[in-house]
This record gives structure tokens, C-alpha cells and sequence, in this order.
């Protein structure tokens, strides 16, 4: 219902907020909105949900933004062909290997989940990761102090 009434679109307005806790928030609305619904999932990439959260993967200055994005970045892309492929084209992957470095925890631990499973349902995906450095990054965040992201960044390694 909530996709029926327009509730996409108003979500989709409010990544943009000057308000960071908004940016957040419509984020993780978003996310739960698409996540396993494929109807929803193709509303979303068709409003353009994808660059936008990519761009507060990347480059959002409070640290609570990155983390949502990413989560309703998960939530558009598994088990939803059309939208990897835009991750791919957007250099999403890049994004991913990238914030499997951040300093913030959750961040770290849901790029190593969303790396772990796109790997784990898309094979292909291990040679363009491997040039990208992905091997390295994992390692990498094996050596730091043990939290959530090091069960899939073990994960990442044996795919």
C-alpha cells in the first residue's frame, strides 16, 4: 500500500534533505520498503534510488547516512538482476571494496554482508572484484580489532 500511494516518491525526496537524521531515516525506509519485493525494487531503480544512495555511500559528511544507504543499497540489489547491473555501471562495486576501510563498524560490516552475498550469488563477480582489490581490503579488515564485518569479510576470501 504504502508503494501504491506514492510513498516511494516521498521517500525518494527526502535522501536529498538538508537534515542528516531525514537522510538516514529515508534511506532505511527505502530499503525496507524494496527489500524482497520486486515491484517495489524496479520503483525504486526507476526513480533513480540508486545513484542517490551511492552518492550517500560515498560522500554523505555525517557518519549515520553511509551506513543506512548501504543498507537500502543491499536491500535494491540482491536478487534483482536490472539493479546490480546499475551498481556495476554506477562503479558501486568500487564503492563497496571502498567502504569495507571505513572507520565505522557498521558501515564495514555491511559492505563485507553485501560483498560476501553478491559473491556468493553471482560468481562473476569475483574477477572484476579481484582487479578492484578486494583480496587486499578483505585481508585487511581480518587484521583489525574482531566485529561484526569478520565473519563475511572470511566470507569474501573463500568466495
Amino acid at each position: 500500500d504504502f508503494c501504491s500511494l506514492g510513498g516511494l516518491e516521498v521517500i525518494f525526496a527526502l535522501l536529498s534533505h538538508p537534515w542528516p537524521p531525514l537522510r538516514a531515516g529515508a534511506a532505511r525506509v527505502l530499503g525496507s520498503c524494496a527489500q524482497n519485493l520486486p515491484g517495489a525494487q524496479g520503483r525504486a531503480l526507476a526513480l533513480g534510488a540508486l545513484p542517490a544512495l551511492l552518492g550517500g555511500l560515498r560522500a554523505d559528511p555525517d557518519p549515520r547516512v553511509p551506513p543506512a544507504a548501504l543498507f537500502a543499497i543491499s536491500c535494491l540489489v540482491r536478487a534483482q538482476p536490472e539493479a546490480l547491473q546499475q551498481l556495476e555501471a554506477l562503479g558501486g562495486l568500487e564503492a563497496l571494496g571502498s567502504a569495507l576501510q571505513s572507520s565505522e563498524p557498521s558501515l564495514r560490516a555491511r559492505a563485507a554482508f553485501l560483498l560476501h552475498c553478491l559473491l556468493r550469488e553471482h560468481p562473476r563477480l569475483r574477477e572484476p572484484l579481484i582487479r578492484q582489490g578486494l583480496v587486499a581490503r578483505a585481508t585487511t579488515l581480518l587484521r583489525s580489532e574482531h566485529d561484526g564485518a569478520h565473519e563475511h569479510g572470511l566470507g569474501i576470501l573463500c568466495g
